[in-house]
């Protein structure tokens, strides 16, 4: 297979995006969760041998990288309480900073377990735990607030690095590299957002690179965009907004991600285009991302019916990331799409969505669903007229 062409568009197949990441499989919800119920209600009864392998079954089946993640951290938390139940203050101050060292992508729950570490130390009678505990607890008081106000001038640049410093140096003697990693980050950013963004790119790149907990690298994302975007480096300045995006936005549920961008990729897109042809922002989404953010046209007034302009904004942003999906699918199996003519067809309903979304020849379908489902997303402005509105994209693949 050489190329594929649409609408005298040729594209070579050795521009498509990598072959996606092989993700593990779903996590076995229903025997995590049965093993966490099983756990507490062990712990009710005071079956503490049942509770503690239990605990430590949920946490092996939590499915989560070494890191940690939300799961992980509820078995760790069960295995903390169980030790304090048993009034074992010794063991639950362990557990207790297991669970913490888990809980990175979540600064609240992270504090909460810091907490609880405080408390159960006291309880067992360790006074320099107890004053290192109350260190990091200021220490995270100003990391918090740098993060929720990181762009500072003179002397208040100078305060906040130094409190980041002390913050660094207090986490250091608890040996918690992951909350030094966001430090660390927190600080680049900090920096990147008062002026001295070029002089922290390289710094704010080689942290993107790591290993990082959420937190951790979507500050480290941006300070590499504003990094970036001082230089001029157009390429670089849109595919970390790209993943600026994306971080800003995971809490949200899809209906909404998928119509949400940042103002950082509209005008990181906007110089993107320019350099690299209109639409090429949206095509290095799909690439990067496996999605696209759109912007949901039925939000607009309503018209009486759609205009070809109505129909390019839309397709302006939405087929090359369409485009990007076919190509993409191609690439894995050659040999099956090889000198083949495709048709991606659909109608636009007056709410501005398409319905009867068709794929030719049938016998692609389910190789193509994804793509379908991918223009299920795109979203016209809405319109009074009755009158539906076909689509139809094809693509030839040699």
């Amino acid at each position: 297979m050489r190329a594929m062409r649409r609408a005298g568009l040729f594209l070579c197949l050795s521009l498509c995006a990598p072959s996606p990441p092989v993700f593990a499989e779903e996590p076995a919800t229903k025997s995590y969760e049965q093993l966490l119920t099983a756990g507490r209600s062990a712990l009710k009864m005071k079956d503490w041998a049942v509770a503690e392998q239990a605990c430590k079954d949920a946490l092996a089946s939590a499915d989560e990288p070494t890191s940690g993640g939300p799961r992980s951290v509820r078995a760790a938390k069960l295995c903390a309480e169980l030790e304090v139940d048993r009034r074992d203050w010794p063991a639950a101050v362990r557990r207790y900073r297991d669970a913490q060292r888990l809980a990175l992508d979540d600064l609240a729950e992270h504090r909460r377990l810091l907490l609880l570490r405080k408390y159960a130390a006291k309880e067992a009678g360790r006074a320099p735990l107890v004053q290192l505990l109350e260190e990091l607890l200021n220490a995270d008081d100003d990391l918090q607030v740098a993060l929720r106000r990181p762009e500072r001038s003179g002397a208040g640049l100078q305060k906040t690095l130094a409190s980041l410093a002390t913050a660094q140096a207090a986490f250091a003697k608890d040996r918690d590299t992951g909350y030094l990693l966001l430090i660390k980050a927190v600080r680049v950013l900090v920096r990147a957002r008062s002026g001295e963004a070029k002089e922290v790119r390289a710094e704010a790149e080689r942290l993107v690179a790591e290993v990082l907990h959420r937190p951790a690298r979507q500050a480290a994302v941006e300070a590499a965009f504003l990094g970036a975007e001082a230089d001029g480096d157009v390429d670089a300045t849109a595919e970390l907004a790209i993943r600026l995006n994306q971080a800003r936005n995971a809490d949200l549920p899809e209906r909404r991600r998928r119509y949400t961008r940042i103002r950082e990729l509209e005008r990181a897109c906007r110089a993107y285009d320019q350099k690299n042809g209109v639409g090429a922002c949206a095509k290095r989404e799909f690439e990067l991302t496996l999605s696209v953010s759109l912007i949901d046209y039925s939000r607009d007034r309503r018209r009486v019916e759609l205009s070809a302009d109505d129909l390019s904004r839309v397709h302006t942003q939405a087929l090359p990331a369409l485009q990007a999906c076919v190509l993409r699918i191609a690439r894995h199996e050659p040999e099956r799409f090889v000198d083949t003519d495709l048709v991606l067809s659909w109608v636009i309903d007056p709410d501005g969505k398409p319905i009867e979304i068709g794929i030719a020849p049938k016998r692609y379908q389910e190789d193509l669903k994804g793509c379908a489902e991918l223009i299920a997303w795109f979203r016209y402005p809405r319109v009074s007229s009755r009158e539906p509105k076909s689509v139809q994209v094809p693509y030839h693949l040699d």
